[in-house]
């Protein structure tokens, strides 16, 4: 996705599939809003460098919504991060910690 920015969230998480069982999904959960326009919400990787696919998850909503993601999958040793964007003059926040739910 090509937007103006991505906020990117100072925590990582190292997916390790051992410590799940293997390959396992994964859903996107933010609860976010809108103050202006469009927000985005997706999962990067930071060791691929790029955007996660299937984490995408976006709001026009001036309520917090929650948005999940169509789901995805995981690769093994790789260091992931939230990140929330937008274009030019569009804003928005996040309620709470997004989560990342494994299947």
């Amino acid at each position: 996705m090509a937007l103006t920015y991505f906020t990117t969230s100072d925590q990582a998480f190292e997916y390790t599939a051992a410590e799940f069982g293997g390959t396992v999904g994964f859903h996107l959960e933010v609860w976010m809003l809108a103050t202006a326009g469009t927000v985005y919400a997706r999962l990067y990787d930071d060791t691929a460098a790029s955007e996660v696919a299937h984490s995408v998850v976006s709001t026009a909503s001036g309520s917090y919504v929650r948005n999940l993601s169509s789901g995805g999958v995981l690769i093994d040793g790789h260091v992931y991060r939230f990140q929330l964007g937008a274009d030019t003059g569009h804003a928005g926040t996040v309620k709470g910690i997004p989560r990342w739910l494994v299947y």
